[in-house]
This record gives C-alpha cells, structure tokens and sequence, in this order.
C-alpha cells in the first residue's frame, strides 16, 4: 500500500498515462472519460467517473480546493485504513491486495 501512494506521488502509478510510455496499454487516457490522460492528478482529483467516492477522501483535506500533494503527503490521509486507501478500493482501478511476501513452499 505504501509502494502504490509512492507511485502516484512520483507519478509511475499503473495508470494509462505510465503503462502508455511502455506499450503496456494502447492509450494514454482514461478509461472512463477518455479526453483526459489518466494521469494519478486526473484520478485522484478530477475523473467523474470517480466523483461520488472522491468526496470521502477530499472532505477530510483542510485546503478547499486540494492538490494531489496535500492528499498525498498528509499523514491522516495517506495511513494505513485512511481515506486514500478506502478511495483506491472503492475505485477498483488500482490493485490494493497485498501481495504475500514469503518464498516458502508448500508440500
């Protein structure tokens, strides 16, 4: 979780606009609302597609119109079961599930 919030800060989330630089996706614009790059500011802060679950999370920003950095860096917003996290789940486009980190085999 904290690795995808460092990807969007630094801007190598897994959106259209990044995946496009490596031909991992045909196009870099957003899946919903395709005039747009969907870029981690055009996610977080202006997709419509989004709009009903983006209002938990920038409510809970003390600046009125937020920036992607106010919500990404503020640590009430960006903690583990914060509203950055339950904003990425209710979007669905972004894989959250942790990803089991032992090497050990099973008989």
């Amino acid at each position: 979780m904290v690795s995808l919030i460092f990807q969007l800060r630094m801007g190598y989330a897994p959106l259209n606009d990044y995946l496009h630089q490596f031909m991992k996706v045909d196009s870099p614009r957003c899946p919903a609302y395709g005039t747009e790059k969907e870029t981690a500011k055009h996610f977080i802060l202006s997709c419509p597609k989004y709009a009903h679950k983006r209002w938990a999370l920038t409510r809970n920003v003390q600046a009125s119109t937020p920036k992607l950095m106010d919500i990404l860096s503020d640590p009430k917003i960006i903690l583990p079961l914060s509203y950055v996290v339950n904003y990425m789940e209710a979007t669905g486009r972004l894989d959250i599930t942790p990803r089991r980190t032992d090497n050990t085999e099973h008989s």
